[in-house]
């Protein structure tokens, strides 16, 4: 391992422990680990950042949500990347478990941006990749959001 590497884990166990730095020191971190490729998140997931990343969603400063929601979009992607399409996502239960779908959903709710809600909605996706979406609101919300994205002439 690298020691870019090695960093940016460690950086995100401190997360884990809790945050203390202004948000554009957040937010500058959270750049850097979107630019990390499929083997570096792989490595990153190991580190169990999903604790930390889902308390980032109730900061005050909506970047700093929507660049937590954006790294673990890149971390469900790897993902992604590594396993079969048929198979429920293998992070689905590591996200579950901390009530992380909900406050994804209520990411995408709270409408902050136009890139934010997409980010939010492309993350329900990746997480119920073969697997039903239970709460009927969250499932005709994410979806007719969804049916928009592929229609949107800015994302083309």
């Amino acid at each position: 391992m690298d020691s870019k590497t090695a960093f940016f884990l460690c950086l995100i166990c401190l997360y884990h422990q809790g945050i203390t730095k202004p948000s554009d020191s957040i937010s500058a971190l959270f750049t850097d680990l979107q630019r990390q490729n499929d083997e570096i998140n792989l490595l990153i997931f190991q580190k169990n950042p999903f604790p930390g990343l889902l308390r980032l969603f109730d900061h005050r400063d909506i970047l700093v949500a929507a660049n937590a929601n954006a790294t673990i979009n890149n971390i469900l992607i790897a993902c992604v990347h590594t396993t079969p399409m048929n198979q429920p996502h293998p992070y689905f239960e590591s996200i579950n478990t901390l009530g992380g779908v909900e406050k994804i959903f209520s990411l995408f709710r709270r409408n902050a941006s136009k890139h934010s809600k997409d980010q939010a909605a492309i993350c329900i996706s990746l997480l119920f990749r073969a697997k039903e979406i239970a709460d009927v609101d969250m499932r005709r919300e994410i979806i007719a959001h969804l049916k928009l994205l592929t229609n949107d002439p800015q994302d083309s």
